[in-house]
């Protein structure tokens, strides 16, 4: 992994990024030789973090969903959907 320090990428961050473009390696950033923060591609960042934010909504919705399922215990699909839009529209 390449590492640089801090005032190296204040001088040359798009020297750096394009590096990080082209390489796809993370680049370490060190602060007096301690390693501070890391700049990843773009792909890893969605891979690791947005999609685990979508997932966490996502496993959100399904609770919620299965709880209003079962309050509404012997409903059909479909009253169970129409149950969950009056509930989103009185959340706006």
């Amino acid at each position: 992994m390449k590492s640089v320090n801090a005032l190296a990428v204040r001088q040359s961050l798009g020297s750096i990024l394009s590096d990080l473009e082209a390489g796809g390696e993370p680049v370490l950033v060190t602060r007096d030789r301690k390693p501070v923060a890391a700049l990843v591609p773009i792909e890893i960042f969605r891979q690791r973090f947005v999609d685990f934010v979508a997932g966490d909504a996502l496993r959100a919705a399904m609770e919620e969903l299965m709880a209003l399922q079962s309050a509404s215990s012997g409903a059909d699909s479909l009253e169970t959907l129409r149950a969950l839009r009056e509930g989103s529209d009185d959340r706006r």
